[in-house]
């Protein structure tokens, strides 16, 4: 019940924090993951966790490696110049979070929660000062939504 209670809390805060200021407190991912991992023990054995974190990983790795080629060949970038195109907060995040899911949830999760994200930036953008979106603010919403379902249903 006290893991919940802080991951739930960890959730609404890295959300208030991305939204508010478009960066995310490195303590909160880290405090976020450790309670994540040891939550998720109790649930599975610790080999299913560990297999499900590396191809969670992997998919996270593909996924920019896939982003990072479409910006070379479109916008001629550097890889330093990736930070400008995706935060590193949102890429933490994503990691941190990616050892609660089994493989085949986490790449649903992944494409849900990208298009939700999108959706309400074009819902709410107008109201932003900035033309980023907050995804890991946006992201954390869906993975407390999903988290509050898996436990409590």
């Amino acid at each position: 019940m006290v893991f919940n209670l802080i991951i739930i809390s960890m959730l609404c805060w890295i959300a208030f924090d991305d939204f508010k200021s478009r960066s995310i407190r490195v303590l909160t991912l880290l405090i976020l993951f450790i309670t994540l991992v040891v939550s998720k023990i109790d649930f599975d054995h610790p080999l299913e966790l560990i297999f499900n974190s590396v191809v969670n990983f992997s998919y996270l790795l593909l996924l920019t490696l896939l982003v990072y080629t479409y910006l070379k060949v479109k916008y001629k970038i550097r890889i330093t110049d990736l930070e400008n195109f995706i935060g590193l907060g949102d890429a933490f995040f994503l990691a941190c979070i990616s050892v609660w899911f089994e493989w085949n949830v986490f790449i649903v999760f992944c494409t849900v929660s990208f298009l939700v994200s999108l959706i309400l930036h074009f819902v709410f953008g107008g109201q932003r000062k900035t033309s980023t979106i907050p995804l890991a603010g946006y992201q954390s919403l869906c993975f407390l939504l999903f988290y509050m379902y898996s436990v409590y249903n």
